[in-house]
């Protein structure tokens, strides 16, 4: 599961998109994943947990759905992308399973570095030089929120959570959030919320879709 390092972080990650343009980007097209607050404005399937979980101060909570036991959660089909477009990351929020590659691209027309570090520490997992039309492929292999910056552009900022599970997302602005195709089984949902608290609840999913909130 997560660790939340900071309030910081959180808000960070419930911010919205800078510039409307960078959601045009390549990649961003692309991405694999769920995208923040999506909440209940996607579409929900037959067999999905939905849910709400409470926002405080105005900062969307991070939900996340883990299988408890031996239970096999299915691998992510696709590959998580953060592209640099219009001097921006894109997506501003991007979510990893570990021990998925995750990819980094260069969409601009100057050359730009990804420095990636664990949030609230100086302990790096990368930093590289990415030229023009420049891919880099990268594997986190623990769960946690890291910061994403380019030194060269010092206001370009994003951020990456890895989680263990498949089902992690931001909820929306009211708390909403929707997990879509989930195999029944025995799972804990957890909700990290601001100043570092984090509710959990066990939850049964069966075939139908499951309800359930968490306070």
């Amino acid at each position: 599961m997560l660790t939340i390092a900071c309030v910081a972080c959180l808000q960070a990650c419930s911010r919205e998109a800078k510039s409307p343009d960078a959601a045009h980007a390549p990649a961003a097209r692309a991405a694999v994943g769920p995208a923040p607050g999506a909440g209940d404005s996607v579409p929900v399937s037959p067999r999905a947990v939905v849910g709400r979980a409470p926002v405080i101060g105005g900062v969307r909570p991070i939900v996340a759905l883990d299988a408890r036991g031996e239970q096999i959660l299915p691998t992510p089909s696709g590959v998580p992308i953060l592209d640099q477009y219009l001097l921006t990351f894109v997506p501003e929020v991007l979510f990893v399973r570990t021990g998925q590659s995750a990819e980094f691209r260069n969409s601009d027309g100057v050359l730009h570095n990804i420095r990636v570090r664990v949030t609230g520490s100086n302990v790096p997992a990368f930093n590289i030089a990415l030229p023009t039309g420049g891919i880099y492929r990268h594997m986190f292999d623990r769960t946690g929120i890291y910061d994403v910056l380019c030194d060269i552009h010092t206001g370009m900022s994003a951020a990456i959570i890895a989680s263990s599970t498949p089902y992690a997302m931001i909820a929306d602005a009211k708390g909403n959030f929707v997990f879509n195709d989930v195999p029944p089984g025995k799972y804990t949902l957890t909700a990290y919320l601001s100043a570092g608290r984090r509710l959990d609840r066990d939850v049964d999913v069966g075939e139908g879709r499951t309800e359930v909130t968490i306070e």
